[in-house]
């Protein structure tokens, strides 16, 4: 296997999209590198004295032809991206990973959890560009409303696609807004949104992304559904 190339980024850009939590739009001189929805770069902070980087997924679409990582402040790692300035330079890989299979005739469900939704809105991003025809529901869970990353796209999604259907669930807030949905996500949720759109578990895929934990309860609560692990694809998220 060659070795991964590191490339010199620098920071052109910082959006906040939730407490402790921001997108970072990167550039390099040497120009932005080829990548699809799903992958990741590793970062490198050599006064951390890591042999590896951490790796973080690329938020933005390869057609919106931009580049950019969203990263959750929660060790000392994610807290040092975090704090990045525009102007601030970087050391990062070049992209690699494949999260999950393109097949445009399957209903891709995905299920996400916090820092979670990071590939999916580049996933989603890149099938609205493109006008994909293919039928996507995002099941996403944050602690409370003010969680939620990348609220305001959110919304917008939700209106003029009929492909796509989006699904909040607070996990820690009592009083929340008639359009969410109080509690976690259950395999019986999942269930109904399947055949509410008249398909069948052999017609679709899984994408699951979040916390270790999370990503454990949605695989047992899919293997509770007879789902294959064939047609489940996983990334899961470390505290650093």
């Amino acid at each position: 296997m060659d070795a991964i190339k590191k490339i010199k980024y620098k920071v052109v850009g910082k959006k906040i999209e939730a407490p402790n939590v921001a997108t970072l739009l990167l550039s390099s001189s040497s120009g932005l590198p080829p990548y699809c929805p799903g992958q990741f770069i590793d970062v490198y902070f050599p006064e951390f004295g890591l042999f590896q980087g951490k790796s973080y997924s690329i938020s933005s679409a390869p057609s919106e032809k931009k580049f950019s990582i969203t990263v959750k402040a929660i060790g000392e790692f994610s807290n040092r991206l975090f704090k990045l300035k525009e102007d601030d330079a970087i050391t990062g890989s070049e992209p690699y990973g494949f999260f999950f299979s393109d097949l445009e005739n399957t209903h891709l469900i995905m299920l996400a959890g916090g820092i979670g939704i990071a590939p999916f809105r580049a996933t989603i991003m890149e099938h609205l560009m493109q006008n994909s025809k293919r039928k996507i529901s995002l099941f996403y869970s944050s602690r409370s409303e003010d969680d939620i990353i990348f609220k305001n796209e959110l919304n917008l999604w939700r209106t003029g696609h009929p492909n796509l259907k989006i699904k909040h669930f607070i996990t820690r807030q009592t009083k929340i807004t008639p359009d969410k949905i109080q509690g976690r996500i259950t395999a019986k949720c999942i269930l109904k949104e399947i055949f509410s759109l008249k398909n069948s578990l052999k017609n679709v895929e899984f994408l699951i992304c979040g916390s270790i934990a999370f990503v454990r309860d949605m695989r047992k609560g899919l293997r509770a559904l007879g789902v294959s692990e064939e047609v489940v694809y996983t990334e899961a998220f470390f505290s650093h």
